[in-house]
C-alpha cells in the first residue's frame, strides 16, 4: 500500500480493514492485488432517527421527582412481567450514538472509561436540542428507582454499558441534522468484536439507504463474535430498505402506534413522517417513548421522542433481558420471533411485537430421548410460563416428512406406546436423517392463551421396528 502512495490513517485489527487515503491513480493497481478484497469509499453518513425537535421544546424533571411512570411501550412489550426472571444484569450494551448525559439519576452510572469514540467527549456528554443518545439509553435501561421513567432492562449495571460517540450535529441548508460517520461506526464495531462478548447487544438507532463494504464486513465480524445487533428501519414513511438494518445479521425494527397500527405519518410527534417498511423489518416496536433527557430532565412525544430510533431501543432492551439469561445471538432472534405478537403484514411489522415475558419464560433444556419397553420416551424441563406441552411427530423417509401434532401433556414426560423402536439415532437432528425409517419428536410449550413459548432445539430421533406405518 505504501508503494502506491497510500496513507494509512487507522487499523481496524479485528476486522482486517484499514482506513486510508488512496491516490485516485492507485485504486486499480491495488484492486488487482490478490491481498486486497475491496476498496470502499468512506462516504456514508447515517442519520439518527428520532423525529425532528419541535420549536420551543419543553422538558421537566420535577414532574416525576416523587413518582415513576411506566411508559406504554414498556407495558406493550410486557417487560414488567419478565422482570421476575431478570432485569438485565449480566448483559452488555454498546450504544453507538451521539453520547449520553452522564450522571442522570435515572440512568445507569456509566463510568467515564466506558465512554468511547471521538465526538462529544467520547460518549460521556450529550446536548440539546435533541440529546438522542440520552433518549435511547433511557428507553432501554432507565432505572427502577421509584421516580422518573422505566426502561425495558432497568437492572443492567452501568459498568456493563458502553457509549460510543460516533455521531454529531450539523446544520445543512439551515436544517439541523444528526449524522454518524461511516468510519466511526466501523471503529465501534471493531471494538465490539473484541470487547463486547459474551452477552453483548449493540443499539444502532440510525440508518442510510446505501450499503458499504466496510460496514458490511464490520457487521459480519460482530455477528461472528456472537453479538446481537439492532438497528432502525428508517423514519421516511416509505417502502425502502435502510442499512445497517438491511444486513441479514442485524435485527431491523419498524414503528408501531399505541393502538397496534403501523406508525404512518401523523401524531403524536411534530414532523412525524412515519416508519419505513420493507424486507429489512424483523420486528415492530413502540414508535414513541417517555424517556430520559439532557440535564436531568425527561422527554416524551412533545419533545420529539418518536421514531424507529425509540423502537430500536425498545427491542434492544428485550435482547438485553435475553442475553442476561445467557441466550445466544441466533437463539434470541428466533425466540423473539417465535413469541412475538402478530400485527399483520411482515413487510411492515416483521414477526410482530416482541413480548419479553414469553421470550424469557422459556429457558429450558432440550428434550431427552429414552427407550422404555421398546417404546420411545421423552422428558424435558419445565418452561415457567407453560400450562401445556405439545408433542409433534415426524416419520421419514418412507412416510410424509411433515410434523404432526401427536399428543398434549401437562406433565414433563411422554411415552409413545403406539410406536415400536429399536434404538436411538445418535445425530439427534431435525434436518439430517438416517437411511432407515426414523421417528422423530419435538416438544412445544404453550401458555394459558396458547401462545407458543418454546420449541426445544433437539429432535429426539429413533430407529423404528418393522415396516411403517406406525
Amino acid at each position: 500500500m505504501e508503494r502506491h502512495g497510500v496513507e494509512i490513517l487507522k487499523y481496524y485489527e479485528n476486522l482486517g480493514l484499514t482506513l486510508a487515503t488512496i491516490p485516485k491513480g492507485s485504486v486499480a493497481a491495488l484492486l488487482a492485488n490478490e491481498r486486497v478484497d475491496f476498496i470502499a469509499p468512506d462516504d456514508l453518513k447515517f442519520t439518527l432517527l428520532s423525529t425532528r425537535m419541535p420549536a420551543g421544546r419543553r422538558a421537566s424533571s420535577s414532574a416525576n421527582a416523587t413518582s415513576q411512570i411506566t411508559p406504554w411501550g414498556v407495558e406493550a412489550l410486557r417487560a414488567p412481567q419478565a422482570w421476575t426472571f431478570t432485569q438485565g444484569s449480566g448483559a452488555k450494551l454498546l450504544l453507538i450514538d451521539k453520547g449520553h448525559f452522564q450522571g442522570h439519576e435515572d440512568l445507569p452510572n456509566v463510568p467515564t472509561e466506558n465512554c468511547l469514540g471521538g465526538y462529544h467527549d467520547s460518549g460521556c456528554s450529550d446536548y440539546p436540542p435533541q440529546p438522542h443518545g440520552t433518549f435511547m439509553l433511557g428507553v432501554a435501561t432507565a432505572r427502577d428507582n421509584g421516580f422518573g421513567t422505566l426502561g425495558v432492562a432497568p437492572g443492567i449495571p452501568g459498568t456493563s454499558v458502553f457509549v460510543w460517540g460516533a455521531c454529531y450535529e450539523i446544520v445543512v441548508n439551515g436544517v439541523l441534522q444528526h449524522l454518524c460517520d461511516n468510519d466511526r461506526v466501523v471503529e465501534a464495531l471493531n471494538w465490539a468484536t473484541q470487547n463486547l462478548t459474551p452477552n453483548g447487544v449493540i443499539n444502532m438507532s440510525f440508518s442510510h439507504p446505501g450499503t458499504n463494504a466496510a460496514v458490511a464486513t464490520a457487521v459480519a465480524s460482530a455477528a461472528n463474535a456472537g453479538i446481537v445487533m439492532v438497528a432502525s428501519a428508517g423514519n421516511f414513511g416509505i417502502e425502502q430498505i435502510e442499512y445497517p438494518a438491511g444486513y441479514s445479521n442485524v435485527i431491523g425494527v419498524s414503528g408501531m402506534r399505541q393502538d397496534s397500527t403501523f406508525a404512518t405519518s401523523g401524531s403524536p410527534c411534530e414532523g412525524d413522517n412515519g416508519s419505513n417498511w420493507g424486507a429489512h423489518v424483523d420486528f415492530a416496536a413502540p414508535w414513541d417513548a417517555y424517556t430520559t433527557d439532557w440535564n436531568h430532565q425527561y422527554a416524551g412525544a412533545e419533545q420529539g421522542a418518536c421514531g424507529t430510533s425509540e423502537a430500536t431501543a425498545y427491542v434492544s432492551g428485550v435482547a438485553l433481558l435475553l442475553r442476561a439469561q445467557g441466550w445466544s445471538a441466533s437463539d434470541i432472534a428466533y425466540q423473539m420471533a417465535l413469541t412475538a405478537k402478530d400485527l399483520g403484514s411482515t413487510d411492515k411489522f416483521g414477526a410482530g411485537l416482541p413480548r419479553a415475558d414469553l421470550a424469557l419464560g422459556l429457558k429450558a433444556t432440550n428434550a431427552l430421548a429414552y427407550i422404555q419397553s421398546g417404546k420411545p420416551k421423552l422428558t424435558w424441563n419445565a418452561s415457567p410460563l407453560a400450562t401445556e406441552y405439545r408433542i409433534y411427530r415426524r416419520v421419514t423417509p418412507t412416510l410424509s416428512p411433515e410434523w404432526t401434532l401427536w399428543a398434549v401433556r401437562t406433565t414433563l414426560t411422554y411415552t409413545d406406546v403406539a410406536t415400536g423402536v429399536s434404538s436411538i439415532w445418535g445425530n439427534n437432528s431435525c434436518f439430517i436423517w438416517p437411511s432407515e425409517t426414523a421417528v422423530a419428536y419435538h416438544v412445544r410449550a404453550y401458555n394459558a392463551t396458547h401462545n407458543v413459548e418454546h420449541v426445544y432445539t433437539s429432535c429426539p430421533t429413533y430407529i423404528a421396528n418393522g415396516t411403517p406405518p406406525f
